[in-house]
């Protein structure tokens, strides 16, 4: 999916566009909120707390959709004065985000627009993290945030005080919800192997199967993938002279075993802007809170 940069670039001009004199802080954190979940996954894997490597990939496929991008959306709108206004922002840019994840090519993967009514991934593929429209994009993105970052973290963000107690209760209900209903949902995306998750699961039956995976490491002296699981597989058809980030295609031979039909070799540059996107986002907040940009009001609200 493309980087935080090309989500912000992208996210501002049609944020900007839908909102007239919308907040680019409201607008920066709406174009990452679909990525939460997955961050949250690579500190949970991170911190290796024995959760079952499968299951929490069903968790982030289901809390990663639009559906609870909406949730959360209005669980942080409702702590703001223009609730209203900053929801709908916060759903457009999630949306947005989501549309142009789908335009780029990720193997064993897609975004969730449909869910829980439907667990069918939407990818369209049209280009790698590493093609020339990824590099204009990020570049686009990065450009938009310098030039216009002192507006950025200038524009007041309104909270009202002290907390009107139904608006606090009901965000919290609402991200009580965005956290625990995945769990309720989560045979969804397994009954459809988003993610190959259902053949990864059934490891006697791998054999001969189809299988894909995104950005796995690959080890050039054992020939082997090291894939989100924690699992070590073996390939073949597939050699390359350094360890390396590849995506691969194949069908499995044995239960740790791939064939590869298809790779693809990525470079670091998508983690390296996706972190310089989300340091920016912060450092933004950070100095609207620093100058006392977070303005507390004594009125009512909508």
């Amino acid at each position: 999916m493309p980087n935080a940069l090309a989500h912000m670039g992208v996210g501002r001009i049609t944020g900007r566009a839908l909102f007239q004199d919308a907040d680019d802080k409201w607008l920066y954190f709406g174009c990452i909120l679909p990525d939460m979940p997955w961050i949250l996954q690579r500190v949970v894997t991170g911190l290796r707390l024995g959760v079952d490597a499968l299951d929490l990939r069903l968790y982030v496929i289901v809390q990663a959709s639009f559906f609870f991008c909406l949730i959360l959306s209005l669980s942080l709108a409702l702590l703001s004065q223009r609730s209203l206004r900053i929801f709908l922002l916060l759903a457009v840019s999630s949306l947005g985000h989501l549309l142009l994840d789908a335009t780029q090519l990720k193997w064993a993967n897609g975004v969730q627009l449909w869910a829980p009514f439907s667990w069918r991934l939407v990818h369209f593929g049209f280009y790698w993290p590493e093609s020339m429209v990824t590099y204009l994009l990020s570049a686009f993105g990065l450009i938009v945030v310098v030039m216009n970052w002192t507006a950025g973290w200038q524009k007041p963000v309104f909270v009202p005080w002290p907390p009107v107690r139904w608006r606090w209760l009901a965000s919290a209900g609402l991200l009580g919800v965005y956290l625990v209903l995945p769990l309720l949902l989560m045979t969804g995306p397994e009954a459809a192997d988003n993610h190959y998750v259902a053949t990864l699961r059934h490891r006697d039956a791998r054999p001969g199967r189809p299988i894909a995976f995104d950005r796995c490491q690959y080890d050039a002296a054992t020939g082997t993938i090291h894939i989100f699981t924690g699992e070590t597989l073996h390939v073949t058809g597939f050699k390359w002279p350094a360890a390396t980030r590849v995506s691969i295609r194949g069908r499995f031979v044995t239960p740790d075993r791939v064939a590869v039909r298809t790779f693809h070799v990525h470079s670091p540059f998508r983690d390296l802007a996706s972190f310089l996107g989300l340091a920016l986002i912060g450092i933004l907040w950070f100095a609207a809170v620093s100058n006392k940009r977070i303005i507390l009001i004594r009125v009512k609200v909508d």
